[in-house]
């Protein structure tokens, strides 16, 4: 056990200011050396035990403590301090102070605080015995009796139960003139003794043998001239399980059961967000049938389509090539052997026969309305990549306001802040295990798949997006044109001689032409479903026999090549404004051996702890 921390820094710190005092003494006069109140010695230190146990099968232990102090003839101190240890190992020993007194039974008043060692984890409290008004000279005796329990515990080395023990403790800055100790073993637990024992003496890590004397009932130990910070440590070995070992704190209601509650919670919350995803945050409903289609959607650009079906970068090339179909702009090609961000541009002609989503798509790419304006496809161009991005971001939120709607429910912000709390508990019950060494094989599993399972949830919990009634409408309708684009030429012919064919599109599948360009129409609309190559071949064969104004492009063009170069995302834009302009940088063991008497350290068991004067 290491040497308690029974004072305050500044307490220490003058402590060790006694040896420099002491060493300018001889040249100062008297009345300038000033004495410290740890400059006493221990004459004699006393411990009696009675070791027992209880009901439980838990370790008991009485003990008396008789300690006689020296001080000196002047107005120093007001008595003594007793560190008594309140943990041995991890377990909490209950102590529990039952007297102080002189040594004719006289109580004398005093005072407890508690006081914890971080770096090792002991933890102690401290008698302060005395009368802060009242100086104390020469010898005073201080009788401490106190109780505690599970001080008995199994060792894996050994395989036996140890009474492992340090006496005095090695936490005094006074020399001690003798040190006794006396074990009184109840009568139901001598037969489980081995007959194995040990003793140390001298300070931490310490093997300086000394002798324990058996007795009629127990244990006796008698050592003389002990040192600063020196202690009597002995070890008393039983059978394996003579004693029931104490609580640890992995044997806590916070390890055993609140990991499994923070993981129940999780889980029912979970749950939650999987019933709301499925039964309330759904998609409306549409007619629930795909039929093929061939024209667009009312009032639905080619953007809106690819946002809506979440295709979104292929909404730039579509609606490039949407501009060239409805022949508002030319796409002009210089040929493999020019650039790559300078090869196509696209020239205005005339704008003004488009619908709403297509003209504000031309002021967005050209910049102008203006027929004869020409704008290079040059993806390093910040400028023109602001002004599509500029043309995205609005699109999205046309989409999600008309086609799509977030349905605002109490269970979501009750599900998040549960969510929220169980995680800061999880974190909490991880770092105290951590701390108190509280660990167990499926604590770290079930806290991680507690927070895990939290997070994702608390990620799905949120009202989602969904589609409203047109938007679901919309989105059917954009399915039944891929429909069309993957049926054969003849279903297709067959499709528009049909009645319902004829009436919707008012086109005679006789009037070449007007098929072509109802074909060509739905080019951007391939690119969005990614069969745009197929596509391109099915208007090769009818431009075979039937050529438009804009088959040499048409036809020549790689669209899939073309739409993925041209994705939403392929063209730069300025970077945003950083907020700031600076940057910061900077450059204890057992005491036997297979059962066997020897091997254990001086100051390596429990109880001891320490003492001083005040």
């Amino acid at each position: 056990m290491r040497r308690p921390l029974t004072r305050s820094p500044l307490r220490i710190a003058a402590a060790v200011a006694v040896g420099l005092a002491a060493a300018l003494s001889a040249a100062l006069p008297a009345s300038a050396a000033s004495a410290d109140v740890d400059d006493f010695r221990i004459a004699s230190f006393d411990a009696d035990y009675e070791l027992g146990r209880d009901a439980g099968g838990s370790s008991t232990l009485h003990v008396v403590e008789t300690i006689d102090a020296v001080f000196p003839s002047y107005d120093q101190n007001h008595g003594i301090e007793r560190a008594i240890p309140v943990r041995y190992g991890q377990v909490d020993t209950e102590l529990r102070i039952t007297g102080v007194t002189d040594e004719t039974g006289a109580a004398l008043p005093y005072s407890t605080y508690d006081e914890e060692d971080y770096s090792s984890g002991d933890a102690f409290r401290v008698l302060r015995i005395g009368d802060g008004d009242v100086y104390v000279h020469g010898e005073q005796s201080y009788v401490i009796e106190y109780t505690m329990r599970h001080v008995v515990a199994p060792f894996e080395d050994t395989g036996v139960d140890e009474f492992y023990w340090d006496v005095n403790g090695d936490g005094w800055m006074q020399p001690f003139d003798r040190v006794t100790a006396r074990l009184h073993v109840a009568p139901e637990l001598r037969d489980s003794l081995t007959g194995a024992t040990a003793c140390y003496v001298g300070g931490y890590g310490d093997t300086t043998p000394c002798e324990v004397q058996t007795t009629h009932d127990g244990f006796t130990v008698d050592v003389a001239a002990l040192g600063p910070y020196q202690t009597v440590t002995w070890a008393i070995a039983f059978e394996s399980g003579t004693f029931r070992p104490g609580p640890t704190p992995a044997d806590s209601w916070i390890v055993q059961l609140v990991p499994w509650v923070l993981l129940g919670v999780a889980s029912v919350c979970a749950i939650g967000v999987l019933l709301l995803r499925v039964f309330v945050f759904r998609n409306a409903r549409g007619r629930g049938i795909v039929i093929a289609q061939y024209e667009a959607y009312p009032e639905l650009g080619v953007m809106e389509a690819a946002n809506l079906l979440g295709r979104t970068p292929k909404g730039l090339p579509a609606q490039f090539v949407q501009l060239v179909v409805t022949r508002a702009a030319r796409l002009l090609d210089r040929g493999e052997d020019a650039p790559r961000d300078e090869r196509y541009r696209l020239e205005l002609l005339d704008p003004t026969g488009l619908d709403r989503d297509d003209a504000i798509a031309v002021a967005s790419i050209f910049g102008s309305t203006k027929a004869g304006t020409e704008v290079e496809l040059d993806r390093s161009d910040r400028k023109l990549g602001d002004r599509l991005a500029a043309l995205t971001a609005k699109t999205a939120t046309e989409v999600s306001r008309t086609y799509r709607a977030r349905r605002k429910v109490i269970w979501t912000p009750l599900i998040r802040s549960v969510l929220f709390m169980a995680g800061i508990a999880e974190v909490v019950v991880w770092f105290w295990a951590v701390d108190n060494d509280a660990t167990s094989p499926w604590l770290f599993p079930v806290l991680g798949g507690a927070f895990l399972i939290g997070v994702i949830a608390f990620g799905f919990a949120g009202s989602p997006e969904r589609l409203t009634r047109d938007g679901a409408l919309a989105t059917e309708h954009l399915r039944g044109i891929r429909e069309y684009l993957e049926l054969a030429e003849a279903d297709r012919i067959r499709m528009l001689q049909s009645p319902e064919g004829a009436e919707r599109t008012r086109v005679d599948p006789a009037d070449r032409d007007a098929v072509v360009r109802l074909h060509e129409r739905l080019l951007p609309y391939a690119i969005i479903w990614g069969v745009e190559d197929r596509w391109q071949r099915e208007l090769g064969t009818l431009y075979a026999t039937t050529p438009s104004d804009i088959a040499p492009t048409l036809g020549s063009t790689n669209f899939g090549a073309f739409a993925t170069g041209y994705a939403a995302a392929s063209f730069a834009t300025t970077p945003p404004v950083s907020s700031s302009s600076s940057s910061w940088s900077s450059s204890g063991g057992s005491s036997f051996s297979g059962g066997s008497s020897g091997g254990g350290f001086s100051g390596g068991g429990g109880g001891g702890g320490g003492g001083g004067g005040w």
